[in-house]
């Protein structure tokens, strides 16, 4: 379905885009309220919150929005039969989240990232005999190696995710483990329970706790800011090229209020830094060559560093107070 979307070409750009970003953008909306409240004119303290967003103002004049349902990925109804078949009686909810099932998949670099949730605890699991059950998949499905994620987690600590609690999970580049850690995956709990599509089980809704997109906003501002801290010259060519489409989905995630790809980042971000087009194409070339082209020069590396913190200081600049 298109919709065009006509604007009087009497009204200024700047201010459409600020109404826009007031009414669907809860930090822009916030920052609004301030400067109404510290005497600004409406459209004084909209100019100052769009200019804090720094963002480039699109032509709104007779431009389609398409609207498209994507299609999963083949290798998703082998994989989830495998889970459930292999869990049983113990699988309560399956749920396809990411590129797979909100768009962007590449179909040759993207991963499958899933969600499964299970009646008992992960303690109660037999974590060794998932890891086999996953080796044994990829062997027979070799162009899937490194690029399946599937989150383990019990009900109850998904109902209960913000005290704590333990999942497993088996990612690009590790081997199924344990963590103790599932208040910090909040940002996977929310896109699961806004965009998941479910595989088996009830809808996610009925599984994942109300999460505010502010409480999800301020968990990819703490999450940008980790990225800001990492040690690129001690990871992988393939991992600095992740950081740099890591960084500009968050920073497109927080100027809009919206989610997104790593590719519809990446293109949002070129818009926003022209100068910086370069280093992002290689990034999407990298993470299409599996990691095995550029970003391994000191010249990309020292670029690399300046780039993510150039988007850590944009972040800071929308990210929720």
């Amino acid at each position: 379905m298109y919709r065009s979307v006509v604007v009087d070409p009497q009204v200024d750009r700047h201010e459409v885009t600020g109404a826009a970003g007031l009414q669907h953008n809860p930090v822009i909306k916030a920052r609004h309220e301030r400067k109404r409240a510290a005497g600004k004119s409406k459209m004084n303290a909209v100019g100052h919150c769009m200019r804090r967003g720094r963002l480039t103002k699109p032509d709104v004049t007779h431009q389609p929005e398409a609207v498209s349902q994507p299609s999963m990925p083949s290798i998703v109804e082998p994989v989830a039969a495998e889970i459930r078949a292999h869990l049983g009686d113990q699988l309560v909810g399956l749920y396809l989240y990411g590129s797979a099932a909100t768009g962007g998949f590449d179909a040759h670099a993207s991963d499958i990232d899933l969600v499964a949730v299970t009646v008992s605890e992960i303690g109660a699991l037999d974590l060794a005999d998932l890891e086999r059950m996953h080796a044994a998949f990829v062997t027979g499905h070799p162009s899937w190696d490194d690029r399946i994620e599937v989150t383990y987690v019990g009900q109850a600590t998904l109902r209960a995710f913000r005290a704590g609690g333990a999942l497993a999970v088996i990612s690009p580049g590790e081997p199924l483990h344990r963590r103790d850690d599932a208040e910090r995956w909040l940002q996977n709990w929310y896109l699961v329970r806004e965009t998941g599509m479910t595989l088996y089980g009830p809808g996610p809704g009925l599984l994942v706790p109300p999460i505010s997109r502010a409480e999800f906003l301020a968990s990819v501002a703490r999450y940008a800011d980790e990225v800001r801290q990492r040690d690129l010259r001690s990871m992988t060519p393939g991992a600095r090229a992740y950081a740099v489409l890591t960084a500009c989905r968050a920073w497109r995630t927080l100027a809009t209020g919206t989610t997104c790809s790593k590719q519809e980042g990446a293109a949002w971000a070129r818009v926003q830094v022209p100068e910086w087009a370069w280093l992002i194409d290689a990034a999407l070339a990298c993470r299409l060559a599996g990691g095995t082209t550029g970003f391994d020069d000191e010249p990309t590396l020292v670029a690399t560093e300046k780039f993510v913190q150039r988007v850590a200081a944009e972040t800071e600049e929308v990210a929720p107070l």
